[in-house]
């Protein structure tokens, strides 16, 4: 249990959504910085294209295990059993302003993530519900929200957790050499 000021967090949740949410915006990275090299591939074309579909994948994925379905153990409104209404009146207005969403918005890209992750991502339906990817730009203004959140809720000592817009360069950065060796890029 992690008692802050204004709640009583359940630490293993906690230590998963951190986990999930840097893993969401390690894959995302991934993903953008293949993509917007991709055209350049000189060799290993499939093998590229395979990776950054599946670090596709794996963020929405990661994604919706924090903000899919309720019922999922490490979804955002479980992360204290004793303080959900709290909880939920300080996120939901969280999530609505990170991606400058209408609550009606916020329920039609949720629904289109959550049926892009059952559709493509999770299972392979014949008849999927919509062959539009989804966009993962709001997703990350509501990951980074809400790890901030988080992050401004630890009063850990010594802590060294990072904004998720600092991590993003970095992770894109661990790609660049790799990306090097087979695209026509100097970096």
């Amino acid at each position: 249990m992690i008692t802050t000021k204004e709640f009583n967090l359940n630490q293993d949740i906690v230590n998963i959504q951190i986990n999930l949410l840097l893993d969401f915006t390690h894959s995302l990275a991934y993903y953008r910085a293949i993509n917007q090299d991709l055209p350049r591939v000189q060799r290993n074309a499939p093998f590229w294209i395979y990776t950054m579909n599946t670090h596709f994948f794996r963020a929405i994925t990661n994604w919706c295990i924090v903000f899919g379905a309720d019922n999922n153990e490490a979804h955002w409104k479980n992360v204290s059993e004793n303080d959900k209404e709290k909880i939920k009146s300080e996120i939901r207005p969280r999530i609505l302003a990170a991606a400058n969403f209408t609550c009606d918005e916020w329920k039609s890209y949720h629904i289109k993530i959550k049926d892009f992750r059952n559709d493509y991502t999770a299972h392979k339906n014949v008849n999927p519900n919509d062959d539009r990817v989804p966009s993962l730009n709001n997703a990350f203004e509501i990951a980074k929200s809400y790890f901030e959140w988080i992050r401004e809720l630890l009063t850990i000592p010594n802590h060294k957790l990072k904004s998720l817009d600092i991590y993003f360069p970095e992770f894109q950065i661990e790609v660049l050499n790799v990306l090097a060796n087979d695209f026509r890029i100097n970096y």
